[in-house]
Formats: structure tokens, sequence, C-alpha cells
């Protein structure tokens, strides 16, 4: 097992889903911080993990310090944003080992837990035969689904085997450099992996670790993570 481990947090999204203005959900105050900042206490807090990255828009390298500046020893900002999520990721890792396990994370899910942190790096001590080319957090879906033609259902979808994929995703940075290039258009890392002929295994994720993609999860966060440090303070 390589001793390296390295979160990469891509934070390089304009949010355009987020509200009319486009601004970036990332940099949106939760809990007396901002996103990012809630988005990488989990990565800074653990001894496995050798480095932190945030990979940023050339226009954010600012605002971002600003997030993080209680972090500043702790994190490294890298300002290589790109048009699209795999390029950022690729532009983030380029530099590493090809055995540097990669932990890409969203800049817009503050509320990771360390629990669901620790079963994804306890991958990594698997024997190579019994494990595949990486695992992502993921949850098996509850929801019905159905396809729908301007407002009206036209289909139902079967959900059994169907997972909604969260972050972080585990891979070695060799495998990401190697095929994220040639799918720049994946909406994650698994997915790349995967088009490329790879492995992918599930690993169990929190249904706590959300992404803010509307303004209205902000306020879902906040509880979320005003309930965890209640929890914690009862346990001191």
């Amino acid at each position: 097992m390589s001793a390296d481990c390295i979160a990469l947090i891509v934070a390089g999204g304009s949010g355009k889903r987020f509200d009319e203005s486009g601004s970036y959900k990332q940099f949106a105050p939760l809990c007396q911080h901002t996103v990012l900042w809630h988005a990488q206490q989990p990565f800074s807090n653990c001894k496995e993990i050798s480095n932190t990255r945030i990979v940023v828009a050339k226009e954010c390298v600012e605002i971002a310090r600003q997030a993080l500046a209680e972090q500043a020893a702790q994190v490294e900002i890298v300002a290589r944003g790109g048009a699209t999520r795999a390029e950022s990721v690729y532009n983030g890792l380029a530099d590493c080992a090809d055995d540097t396990w990669i932990l890409v994370h969203d800049a817009a899910r503050p509320c990771l837990s360390t629990a669901a942190l620790q079963r994804l790096l306890t991958y990594r001590t698997q024997e190579e035969g019994s494990r595949g080319d990486g695992a992502v957090l993921a949850l098996p879906l509850n929801d019905a689904l159905k396809r729908a033609q301007e407002q009206r259902i036209e289909a139902v979808i079967e959900r059994a085997g169907l997972w909604t994929m969260q972050t972080p995703q585990l891979f070695r940075a060799g495998t990401l450099k190697k095929l994220l290039p040639q799918y720049l258009d994946a909406a994650d890392e698994a997915e790349a992996v995967w088009r490329g002929g790879g492995t992918v295994d599930i690993i169990a994720g929190d249904r706590y670790n959300i992404k803010i993609t509307y303004t209205e999860d902000l306020q879902i966060a906040e509880l979320l993570l005003q309930n965890r440090a209640a929890q914690e303070q009862m346990i001191r």
C-alpha cells in the first residue's frame, strides 16, 4: 500500500444551478465558515492524508485563500480549474506519482463524516487481487424513478441495482492521469474509469453527505452540521 494519499477537492465550478446570479456555491457562508471550509475539514484532520489540494479557477484564488485562511498550513490552493470536472481533476494531480492514492471530493459536499471517510480509506488495505481499480462512496437509490417528457410521465425505470454516487472517490493517480483526458465529459472519476474498462467498487456512503446544489440545501447542511457538533459535544 502506498503511504501517500492526497485529497483533491474540486472547487472550480460556477454553481449555475445554485442561484440566479450563478454565484460560487463553494464559497457560500455556512455555520460561521464557508461550504469549502467544511468540505476540507475531514481531510485536514486525517493523519492518513499527506496533503489536501483545492483546485480552483484562477479568478477564485484569493477568495479561496480567504475562505481557508485558518487552514493555510494544511491546504494547497491550485489555480488550475479546467473547463470540465475531469480537466480540473487532471490538472490537480498531474505532478503526483502514479501510485499515489487520490481522494477526489466535491467542494460542495460539506457534511462528509469521519466514519465514511475511514471506510473508504480502509479500501487501500485490501489485497490487490480482491479490489478493483478504485472505489467510491455510494448509496442505493430509494426513490421511485420515472422518465418524463414535458412534465408528463412516459416510462417507469426499475430502481433495483441503481446507486447514487457520492464523493470522495478513491483511485490511483496513474489511473486517473491515463483515463481522464480520454473522457473529459465524464460526470465523475468513477465514470471515466468504468468507460476506460476499469473496475470500480462501491463503499457504503452516508446519507448526511449531501451535495449543495440549490440555495435551500444550505439550510439542510446547517442543520446536519449543528446536529453533529451537538453530538460531539455530548461525547466530550
